[in-house]
């Protein structure tokens, strides 16, 4: 990993932060030739937002349905067989949440849109289908950027900025 000087105003900024937190750098690599298999979703969404966790399956949740209400459904996405599978459910539906993975392999779904409010809950899901209330940010947003294992603690993620119930915020907060 390198460190570089913090020179190139906000854009410097960025790069010297991912440095000293522990981004590694990027190497590059060739990707597969093959067509992928596709495969369905139980139910037709859009904006929905997963997870890489480090177990060889892939959450997703967070979404609008072919109807246009939020959906409260984790859809669990194998790559080894290319297929989904029900991972439960988050307590409140919604869309534009947030997702990081902390600990080993839990992934953590925050905030979103429920159609009508913004929310701060928070859901931690343990793959393949356990999840738990956990507790809640001190601002709720959808759309908004977040960063997992600030300074490598891996039960604390930083979310930043999005929408909140009054308009857009500038504002940011450490979730644990």
């Amino acid at each position: 990993m390198r460190k570089l000087a913090l020179r190139l105003g906000l854009g410097g900024l960025f790069i010297g932060l991912f440095s000293v937190i522990g981004v590694p750098e990027i190497q590059a690599q060739t990707m597969p030739t093959e067509t992928p298999t596709a495969t369905e979703i139980a139910s037709p969404t859009a904006t929905a937002t997963a997870s890489a966790s480090n177990q060889p399956l892939v959450p997703v949740a967070g979404s609008y349905g072919a109807s246009g209400t939020a959906l409260g459904s984790i859809e669990v996405f194998n790559p080894s067989t290319g297929t989904f599978s029900n991972g439960g459910t988050i307590q409140t539906p919604v869309a534009g949440l947030g997702a990081a993975t902390v600990e080993s392999s839990d992934v953590l779904f925050i905030g979103g849109y429920d159609g009508t409010h913004y929310q701060n809950v928070g859901d931690l899901f343990a793959p393949p289908t356990s999840v738990e209330q956990t507790a809640d940010m001190t601002t709720a947003r959808g759309y908004f950027a977040i960063l997992p294992s600030l300074g490598g603690n891996v039960s604390e993620i930083l979310v930043a900025s999005g929408e909140t119930n009054s308009g857009e915020t500038n504002t940011a907060e450490v979730f644990n």
